[in-house]
């Protein structure tokens, strides 16, 4: 049975983000930032958040409440206008509902999960995702629009409800970021990198050729603008390298290629969440990148170097990654024509360990993938008709096919 309730649209905060700033949640907000009685006005202005000025003209929150819909839901569609001549790349927002006297009430409900989501599991609240800090495509002003629906208590009905909103703006301009990684004090309060992450679970392989499930947990301060390379690709990349005691290990200031195939798991697969940037040439000649990815990985041992030991590495460490992707190139190890990450034989997103021929060589490696004496890039396309040759149509193309 429908109910009706006397919702009441408050906006908590609109600010302003310095580029240091505007990526550190840019995956979600934590919850607790929609600067309502409930949360005690802290929005996402706040300490260990976002800093900026507030916002000076034009800019504007736009809150609409649908009439209620199957079973009394309402729809809440929540709006970031600018009518200046700053144009906002990106925006995030953070919305709760509560009664008068500050207590969260309700259900909130994800309408699109691509743009909106509850922080962390908390379904008091509703925040962007990644995805939703870019101009939204519903809104044909360009504006950052989300939307998410609410379902008020049984015993609700007659009484006020406050939609409180908070919105941060960012122009998106590219400026550098450093990560810092630090530990957090017994009353900081701060999240903790966990609070803030994505989980990516990742299969390996045990000594029965089991597979065991891993998860690399990921936080992109940015993604980049550009493409992202696959985990077979060599990349140009700064980083370091920490223990979870804070021990750097490894650290890289300036970019340097590294062959992903020939990098830890857990590195490899978090790369290949980020977005390569673009690049300029200085008047001396040297080559200035901007907008690319950034981010910070964190994985288990069994994504690195599991019972070994390297070089200041403890054996059975999880390990920590803070990386910059400037660049990468898409790469042929074996020069057969066929880029390695489409020797992906058993199609599990990885080319490594298949071998069509049983020569024990990966075919990324192997020069002749079939083993029938004829290089691989001899049997691709012998009529230079920009098809793959698969002369008797069996479905296996020749250079796969020992027969042909």
């Amino acid at each position: 049975m429908k109910q009706f309730v006397f919702i009441i649209a408050v906006i908590g905060a609109i600010f302003f983000s310095t580029p240091d700033y505007v990526y550190t949640f840019s995956t979600g907000a934590p919850a607790g930032k929609t600067g309502s009685p409930g949360d005690g006005g802290v929005s996402c202005n706040s300490t260990y958040c976002h800093s900026g000025p507030a916002p000076v003209s034009g800019e504007f929150i736009d809150i609409l409440v649908t009439q209620p819909l199957d079973q009394g839901t309402y729809r809440i569609v929540v709006e970031v206008s600018n009518t200046g001549s700053i144009v906002y790349e990106k925006a995030g927002f953070q919305a709760c509902v509560e009664d008068n006297s500050g207590n969260k009430i309700g259900q909130l409900s994800i309408v699109d999960p691509m743009l909106t989501k509850f922080p962390n599991g908390n379904n008091d609240y509703v925040t962007h995702t990644f995805s939703g800090t870019a101009i939204s495509e519903l809104s044909v002003n360009s504006n950052h629009l989300w939307e998410f629906d609410w379902t008020p208590p049984s015993d609700f009905e007659g009484q006020q409800a406050h939609v409180y909103v908070a919105a941060i703006l960012s122009n998106n301009n590219n400026s550098n970021i450093d990560l810092k990684i630090d530990k957090l004090s017994d009353n900081s309060s701060r999240l903790s990198l966990f609070d803030m992450a994505n989980v990516k679970t990742i299969n390996v392989k045990d000594s029965d050729e089991n597979d065991v499930p891993h998860n690399l947990y990921y936080i992109i301060a940015r993604e980049g603008s550009n493409t992202r390379p696959s985990i077979a690709d060599s990349v140009y990349v700064a980083y370091e390298g920490k223990l979870t005691s804070g021990e750097t290990f490894d650290k890289r200031k300036f970019p340097v290629w590294l062959d992903l195939a020939n990098a830890l798991e857990g590195f490899r697969e978090g790369v290949s969440e980020l977005r390569t940037g673009v690049y300029s040439e200085n008047s001396n000649g040297t080559i200035e990148y901007n907008s690319f990815g950034v981010g910070i990985f964190i994985f288990p041992s069994g994504l690195g170097y599991f019972e070994n030991t390297s070089a200041g590495i403890p054996e059975y460490s999880p390990l920590i990654f803070s990386v910059k992707l400037m660049t990468y190139t898409d790469t042929d190890h074996d020069n057969d024509g066929i880029l390695s990450i489409f020797e992906d034989i058993d199609g599990d997103g990885k080319p490594f360990r298949d071998d069509s021929d049983g020569d024990r060589i990966w075919n990324m490696y192997d020069t002749d993938d079939d083993g029938d004496g004829i290089l691989t890039i001899n049997e691709l396309d012998k009529n230079n008709d920009t098809i793959i040759d698969d002369t008797d149509n069996d479905g296996i193309p020749d250079y796969l096919d020992p027969n042909n």
